[in-house]
């Protein structure tokens, strides 16, 4: 009679490779033989990991499966003692946005009356096999974005002889205008409602789209927040309120907007997701940009909407997620292993006369929100904060996070700690992972005695709060983490400690880096890069 002794071990092996991660820790229960062949099988145990670490396989050729392995082990404990395995130093003007970072790659801004450039690197990542690299741009830009996905690098530049400036659309790996930009410049005042006395908020690139926010257009208090299709040269989106909201892509199709759900008791504010291919249908239907009011966004307009608590009352709001990782392709891209795209969002609420507040939430929240209403359009998909927002997210002050650069993926930057416990240090700096499969990994080998020691195990924020939905005390939130601490020696200036002040640490896929300031305003700014 045959039975499941008789299946060679490969073919189990084959069907193991199959299963997810609570899918093997089922198999492992069901007899010894099974537990063996997951137990010694290099291919299983590298999947393994790799789901733990948040990880993806790269792509075939250059390394075998232990090669693999041991390069994820490697990175692992990198991270894991605070050793950084290179460093680079990148000096710039003692000038506020002088060099803009994000996970992997960075731009230096140099200005100048006939050497004006712009440098663009890629960061080195020992680990994953991935070199540094430079790119130079013989003209200066005053900020820069970027999509790697697709070789995009946006520049805004400033027309003299126009007094406005304009966005450039280039490829970085050519140096040279984009070829699928519908257009290689495009000038702020082609933005619908455009005037010389708008003050520009911000702008970003993502997917397809450009988007830019101007105040002041008619009157001081009115916002304007126009989208550009830049492949196919259409603006397709202009969204209007009279008091301060804030956006950030969650996906290709879908837009978030944030604003305030009542200017005059702020106890909440509003999280409306909309639909930017059927907008994008819709101006194409009616042969100009669709316009929507703040004020009026409601079922009819949004897919869903979610309440966000105002914590601190504050008046001005914002929202921040770090770029979509970047997953280097073609023969030569012998890179072992890629970052998942998991992210934060940061949504963080500014007050006049006390503390702001930062509520951290993962997208994958949001986007389950956002398929639970697809999937039945017509129920009422306003959800209030008490049925969302008390597990799942982190509530902290704003001086503990530097809201717009201290996360990268599913990592943040914490100074003085997220936990109530007594051993969080006020003066430590803590980098947090909330990555569920890293810790789900951490709480099973801290169950076996097998966890490093350098990682510490958080589960929840206090914040002590004017409102909490139905008084005064602490907002408790829970959304589990692993932490380690960044070790002082990392926070100082390595040769110069009493001539710089250490201002920021930003977090990328592969490194941190240390923002140094000078005493001196007559010195350099220093951007200490430290890959893992």
């Amino acid at each position: 009679m045959f039975t499941i002794e008789d299946v060679p071990t490969e073919i189990i092996e084959k069907i193991f490779l199959t299963a997810d991660l609570q899918g093997l820790a089922r198999c492992r229960q069901v007899c010894r033989r099974f537990n063996d062949i997951v137990s010694n099988s290099t291919l299983i145990q590298y999947r393994l990991e790799l789901a733990a670490d948040g990880l993806v396989d790269g792509p075939p050729g250059g390394l075998t499966v232990g090669e693999r392995l041991q390069a994820l082990h490697a990175r692992r404990n990198a991270w894991a003692t605070m050793q950084p395995t290179s460093t680079r130093v990148v000096y710039s003007d003692n000038r506020d946005y002088a060099c803009s970072f994000g996970r992997n790659c960075f731009a230096h801004h140099r200005p100048g009356d006939t050497t004006a450039q712009t440098q663009v690197a890629q960061i080195a990542a020992p680990s994953r096999g991935i070199p540094e690299k430079e790119w130079l741009f013989k003209e200066e830009s005053v900020s820069a974005w970027w999509n790697l996905d697709e070789d995009l690098l946006l520049f805004q530049t400033y027309i003299p002889f126009e007094q406005t400036c304009q966005f450039r659309f280039l490829s970085r790996t050519a140096q040279d205008n984009h070829p699928k930009a519908a257009k290689h410049t495009v000038l702020f005042n082609e933005f619908p409602g455009y005037n010389a006395d708008a003050e520009l908020e911000s702008w970003e690139v993502a997917y397809d789209y450009v988007g830019l926010m101007l105040s002041g257009l008619d009157q001081p208090n009115i916002y304007s927040l126009s989208f550009y299709n830049w492949k196919t040269g259409v603006f397709f989106l202009n969204v209007v309120s009279t008091y301060s909201f804030d956006y950030v892509y969650v996906s290709e199709r879908y837009l978030i907007l944030l604003y305030l759900e009542d200017i005059l008791s702020r106890g909440y504010a509003t999280i409306s997701v909309v639909d930017l291919l059927k907008i994008q249908k819709q101006a194409t239907d009616v042969g100009h940009p669709v316009e929507l009011h703040i004020a009026n966004l409601d079922a009819t307009t949004t897919v869903c909407q979610l309440q966000l608590l105002n914590a601190s009352h504050g008046h001005t709001i914002h929202i921040y997620m770090s770029h979509r990782t970047w997953r280097p392709q073609g023969p030569d891209a012998h890179v072992p292993f890629y970052v998942g795209d998991s992210r934060l969002l940061v949504f963080y609420v500014d007050a006049l006369d006390e503390e702001g507040v930062i509520t951290v939430v993962p997208l994958s929240t949001i986007l389950r929100r956002i398929e639970l209403a697809e999937a039945d359009p017509k129920e009422n998909h306003r959800v209030k904060w008490s049925d969302w927002g008390s597990e799942g997210t982190r509530i902290v002050g704003h001086k503990q996070m530097f809201v717009d650069t201290n996360f990268c993926g599913m990592i943040a930057v914490v100074a003085g700690g997220l936990d109530p416990s007594s051993d969080s240090s006020p003066t430590a700096t803590y980098l947090y992972n909330f990555t569920p499969s890293t810790v789900r990994k951490y709480a099973a080998d801290k169950a076996m005695g097998t966890a490093p020691p350098e990682v510490e195990y958080s589960t929840r924020s206090v914040y002590q709060s004017s409102f909490d939905a139905g008084g005064e005390g602490q907002l408790v939130t829970e959304l589990p983490a692993c932490r380690v601490e960044i070790p002082p020696r990392l926070l100082q200036h390595p040769t110069r400690p009493n001539d710089f002040t250490m201002t920021g640490v930003i977090p990328g896929d592969d490194c941190l880096v240390m923002l140094f300031r000078p005493l001196d305003t007559d010195q350099q700014r220093e951007y200490h890069i430290l890959s893992f």
